[in-house]
């Protein structure tokens, strides 16, 4: 998708009052990477996913990210 980091991506996108969506927009760098990110959840305002470019303990790490003042989610 145009905008894309490489990989699996998240995105998001706003409900418009007609019922519509907004264009996707892209997270950015702080939770996208070359690689994949996949499966995004919120719990209590947090967003949760799975990423294979954030590099943790191997394979498909669980990460969380808040949406900070800027709103931009933090790293």
């Amino acid at each position: 998708m145009e905008g894309s980091l490489g990989g699996y991506d998240v995105y998001k996108a706003s409900l418009n009052d007609d019922g519509s969506f907004s264009k996707p927009e892209n997270l950015g760098k702080n939770v996208n990477t070359q690689l994949d990110e996949m499966t995004p959840s919120f719990v209590n305002g947090s967003l949760f996913f799975s990423s294979r470019g954030h590099f943790g303990f191997g394979g498909s790490d669980i990460f969380k990210s808040e949406l900070g003042n800027d709103n931009v989610y933090s790293k």
